[in-house]
């Protein structure tokens, strides 16, 4: 049985306190979500119309005044089937891109020339089924282009579909590129969340300096390490990802966003069965390692799959990790296995430990006041824990933290959640400053006992020591007795 005995913040504080707390809490989360509704939109579109009713339909499209704060560009194609509902139409998507660092209007066959300032980013082509809804006339879309915002400024497409069937298609094609004031919202509050990470930082660096780190609990040795893992997670290198056409920064915030994730998920879970579990039977092989295991296997999909897309779409602005990625749907669906069955063990976790403290109190366990603390700090680490649990599992599930899907409302919300989660953490289980002795307590009741029992044999053994130098001191008394008795045994002879 787990009886935490060192004090924390958490068991100090009363009703009013815990209010207090959590309103705070909930209006930074509400204050990200209302910023994030009002921010700034994610693209600016340009959209082209065309039929497809022919074997080739050509579009031809200039972009002018793109700019590295523009970050990437990319061109989806919307399609409508006017005929038959339900139809499966296979196409030849052909795409050239070209690119000019000055502002340059292109002339017919000017690309071609041998001088022409606009120079060739990629040529590729690629085949394409467009799946149509059998009930209804829409089809579903497709990402044409994906291209990196590098050293050019205005961008020339030139796209040809190509196909062998009849068809009769309506196309829209938008040319999107991020709103540079997106670029500008997300810095912002990237280094407002870091500037407030370093403040806590610092604050729990000066709180706790008087403690050792061996003393500490397991809520505080895994605060640490997230407080940590956030920093990177809201990235101080962000700007250079943007301003820069470098690879390597990009692998390195997605490096960033998976650990946090990762040892956010490994936390929860440890911290739910630590409640249940003494800390000599919290060993590796038992313990930690299979709970590791499902969580390593979550972060590797996460970092793969991101880091192989990116490198191809470096190559091939027409690559799409769906349909180009041998192998893509098949991880995909391991990985929401493993995230459906990581949710059936919290839950069930959750329900043990509804279990245990019933089962502890109706047996009056309970007359160490260890058992008091952990029952309050486990409501209050479900309570504080539920929000950010379900916006982390709808966006590995949703995939909405991919750069095309999330907007400055998943963007805000996502991180405001996350950075007052941790925040919240910190504080909570920071030590109790009445805790005079909390240094000479001990985290679970096992190694309690054992130091009373030290105690105990310590007290025995000078117990044993009084009782030996008293013994000895009676028996000089009594040898001195004996001596005199002597003594007036001789005079009494003498004098007779």
């Amino acid at each position: 049985m787990y009886l935490s005995t060192r004090k924390l913040k958490i068991d100090e504080w009363k009703k009013k306190n815990l209010l207090i707390f959590f309103g705070i809490f909930f209006f930074f989360i509400l204050l990200g979500f209302i910023i994030g509704m009002s921010g700034p939109k994610k693209y600016n579109s340009v959209s082209v119309d065309s039929y497809l009713r022919s074997s080739n339909s050509k579009i031809e499209i200039q972009l002018n005044n793109i700019s590295r704060i523009n970050q990437f560009l990319f061109v989806e194609g919307f399609f409508v089937n006017s005929v038959t509902y339900g139809v499966k139409v296979p196409i030849t998507f052909s795409v050239e891109l070209y690119g000019t660092k000055k502002q340059h209007s292109k002339e017919w066959g000017e690309i071609y020339q041998q001088n022409s300032p606009w120079k060739m980013i990629s040529n590729t082509t690629h085949n394409r089924t467009i799946l149509c809804n059998p009930e209804t006339s829409s089809c579903e879309s497709q990402i044409l282009v994906y291209e990196t915002i590098n050293q050019y400024s205005n961008f020339y497409f030139k796209i040809n579909a190509e196909f062998s069937e009849l068809t009769d298609l309506f196309q829209v094609v938008e040319f999107n590129y991020v709103n540079s004031s997106m670029t500008v919202f997300e810095i912002l509050f990237r280094y407002f969340f870091i500037i407030l990470t370093l403040f806590i930082i610092v604050y729990l660096t000066r709180y706790t300096r008087q403690y050792s780190f061996h003393n500490f609990l397991i809520e505080q040795k895994w605060i640490s390490l997230l407080v940590i893992s956030l920093l990177l997670f809201n990235n101080p290198f962000y700007p250079i990802i943007t301003l820069s056409n470098s690879s390597f920064f990009r692998i390195l915030d997605a490096l960033f966003t998976s650990t946090f994730f990762g040892l956010l998920l490994y936390f929860i879970w440890i911290k739910l069965d630590s409640f249940r579990y003494q800390k000599f039977k919290r060993t590796f092989l038992k313990f930690y390692l299979p709970r590791s295991i499902p969580i390593l296997i979550l972060m590797i999909f996460f970092f793969i799959l991101y880091v192989y897309g990116k490198f191809h779409e470096m190559d091939d602005p027409q690559y799409q990790q769906a349909q180009d990625t041998p192998g893509y749907m098949a991880l995909k669906w391991l990985h929401n296995i493993i995230l459906n069955l990581y949710n059936l063990f919290i839950l069930y976790s959750i329900i043990r430990n509804y279990i245990y403290f019933k089962q502890t109190i109706n047996n009056q366990i309970h007359e160490n006041e260890g058992i008091n603390y952990n029952k309050k700090r486990f409501n209050f680490f479900l309570l504080v824990s539920v929000l950010p649990f379900f916006t982390l599992i709808i966006l590995l599930f949703g995939n909405f933290l991919h750069e095309l899907k999330y907007s400055s409302f998943t963007f805000l919300f996502t991180y405001s959640v996350c950075n007052a989660y941790i925040i919240a953490l910190s504080i909570a289980f920071l030590p109790s400053k009445k805790d005079k002795n909390s240094e000479d307590f001990v985290e679970d009741q096992g190694a309690y006992n054992k130091k009373k029992i030290n105690q105990q044999t310590s007290s025995d053994q000078e117990l044993e020591g009084n009782l030996i130098s008293q013994d000895s001191q009676s028996d000089s008394n009594y040898k001195s007795i004996n001596l005199e008795q002597q003594d007036l045994s001789e005079i009494e002879k003498k004098e007779k």
